[in-house]
């Protein structure tokens, strides 16, 4: 890389080492900075800006829950509590990160968050209320209190969840 502020730069010749003709080139990156023959900076804040962009894009991902939102429904039900303290752990070592000096429940409350059981469960009601008003998979769901008797009720359409008491879902 030549060094040269003029508009045409003159051809130098070329160098060589060890019997191999080095190619010039108009930038080159050293210790992560790129430098350009003309001393400006565009092409090292295009590289800021593009890795900028791509972490930016992974915030995006991470914020919107990714497939792992809706997958929920499929297993939060059967989800023993030593398992849903490790997806906990997880939220709480990321809160850490972004905010320090809060303790976890601070931290949950200043971000305006809830704890990862408390999100699958809402998903997996908001999934239940979506399916219930109607489509092929109505049929599948359990029977709801109003089944039961013929009255009217104001929150008769709850549904009637079977008790787990096993210690594997306590």
């Amino acid at each position: 890389m030549w060094i040269c502020f003029v508009k045409d730069p003159t051809e130098f010749r070329h160098l060589n080492m060890d019997n191999q003709q080095l190619e010039p080139v108009r930038s080159h990156k050293v210790l992560g900075l790129v430098l350009q023959s003309n001393l400006k900076w565009n092409h090292h804040i295009e590289s800021i800006v593009t890795k900028a962009s791509k972490r930016l894009h992974i915030l995006r991902v991470l914020c919107h829950g990714g497939a792992e939102k809706y997958r929920c429904v499929v297993w939060h039900h059967a989800l023993p509590s030593y398992l849903s303290q490790e997806l906990e752990r997880i939220q709480k070592r990321a809160l850490k990160i972004i905010v320090p000096a809060f303790s976890y429940s601070e931290a949950l409350q200043f971000l305006n968050l809830r704890t990862l059981d408390e999100r699958r469960s809402e998903i997996c009601v908001k999934t239940l209320e979506k399916i219930s008003r109607g489509g092929r998979l109505v049929k599948h769901l359990p029977m709801t209190s109003r089944h039961l008797h013929h009255y009217q009720m104001g929150g008769a359409n709850k549904y009637i969840l079977p008790k787990c008491r096993t210690e594997r879902l306590r």
